[in-house]
């Protein structure tokens, strides 16, 4: 009985490739989401210029200051080229 357990049971070597399979994909979309966020947050800051440069001052717009803060998109690190990106 004992030796059906181990037959059944996945090794130790196993669950450290499936772990590490699971890292990677998790690790692949952590990338592909921080370049879509990088890539709408440009958009944004694009479109928030064009509605600023059209826009005509009214009065009370003179009067008060407007604050625009641009955050600086994080740098792109490097991936294995190996890998690809679903």
């Amino acid at each position: 009985m004992s030796d059906k357990k181990k037959v059944d049971a996945p090794s130790s070597a196993e669950d450290s490739e499936r772990t590490l399979v699971t890292l990677d994909q998790l690790s692949q979309t952590i990338e592909v989401m921080s370049s879509v966020v990088n890539r709408l947050r440009a958009h944004l800051s694009e479109q928030v210029a064009a509605t600023f440069k059209n826009s005509e001052p009214t009065p009370e717009t003179k009067q008060s200051q407007n604050l625009i803060v641009e955050l600086p998109a994080e740098p792109e690190q490097r991936r294995d080229p190996r890998v690809t990106l679903h």
